[in-house]
C-alpha cells in the first residue's frame, strides 16, 4: 500500500511540473532547434507568418505598447502600408488580432509570442477593413487599425 501511494505522489508531482513547465513556455516561447534546414531565421519567419515584416524601420505608422495599453488606440493606414508596435511597457506584451484567445479574425495578424520590453514588431496590412486587436496578455487593451484601398 506505501508503495502505491509514492506512485500516485510521484505522478502528481510530474503532472505538475509538467504543467508548469507549459505556463513558463507560453509565457515566452522560445524557438528551439533549426526549424528548416538551410533557411535563415527571416526566411522562416515569413513562411510562417506571411504578413510579418522583417524590417521594422520601414514601418510607415507606430504604435507605442505602454503600461496603460496602445497609443495611438485607434490609426487609419492604406493597404499595403506596414505598422510597427514598439513595447515601452516593462513587461512582455502581445499585439494580435481579434477574437481572444483565437486571433481568427486576421489570424496573420499575429506575432505568434509576446515581445518583450524594447522589442517591436512589424506588420503589413494587405487586406482592407477596420482590425481590432489586443493584448493576447491582457485582453482588456485594445486598439484599431483601419485599412483603406
Amino acid at each position: 500500500m506505501h508503495t502505491k501511494n509514492l506512485a500516485i505522489i510521484g505522478l502528481l508531482i510530474l503532472i505538475a511540473t509538467a504543467i508548469a513547465l507549459g505556463v513558463v513556455l507560453m509565457v515566452r516561447p522560445e524557438q528551439s532547434g533549426d526549424l528548416s534546414a538551410g533557411k535563415d531565421a527571416d526566411q522562416q519567419t515569413r513562411e510562417r507568418h506571411p504578413g510579418f515584416a522583417i524590417d521594422a524601420s520601414a514601418a510607415q505608422e507606430r504604435i507605442r505598447i505602454t503600461q496603460e495599453g496602445f497609443f495611438p488606440e485607434e490609426i487609419t493606414v492604406q493597404r499595403g502600408d506596414s505598422v510597427v508596435w514598439i513595447n515601452e511597457a516593462s513587461e512582455y506584451r502581445w499585439p494580435a488580432s481579434n477574437l481572444h484567445p483565437t486571433h481568427s479574425i486576421y489570424a496573420e495578424f499575429d506575432p505568434l509570442e509576446p515581445l518583450a520590453p524594447g522589442e517591436s514588431w512589424s506588420f503589413r496590412f494587405e487586406q482592407e477593413g477596420s482590425w481590432q486587436y489586443h493584448d493576447h496578455l491582457r485582453p482588456s487593451k485594445e486598439g484599431v487599425i483601419i485599412v483603406e484601398g
